[in-house]
């Protein structure tokens, strides 16, 4: 295991369509049991998928999502910090060129969320 995989918490209460086809996928039956890795990737693949639902309203996975979310994740952090800098920052004009920066981020994460 080279990293950690998380889902959002499923309130059962408060279930909703997709987080209830999410469950059924975990079914053992719905699992590769050509060996232990395919296994293993199976269940990954039914995590990433239901993460990227979030921005895609769908269960699909495809090559790339992997690599979406963790940029997405990625560009989440960046801007966390930034707004943290411009927070503190008191120069006007290095607030401004940080906006800008802040911007290009933002459209940028929009976009990979549209790519999902």
């Amino acid at each position: 295991m080279e990293e950690n995989h998380f889902t959002s918490w499923i309130k059962l209460a408060q279930i909703t369509t997709i987080e209830k086809e999410f469950i059924k996928t975990l079914t053992i039956n719905n699992q590769s049991f050509t060996n232990f890795l395919s296994f293993y990737t199976s269940y990954l693949d039914k995590i990433v998928s239901f993460n990227a639902s979030k921005f895609s309203g769908t269960l699909n996975i495809n090559n790339e999502t992997k690599a979406i979310l963790d940029e997405i994740s990625k560009i989440d952090e960046e801007i966390a910090q930034l707004k943290t800098k411009i927070k503190k920052e008191t120069n006007f004009s290095d607030k401004v060129n940080m906006n800008i920066e802040l911007k290009k981020l933002n459209d940028k994460l929009k976009s990979l969320k549209g790519s999902l």
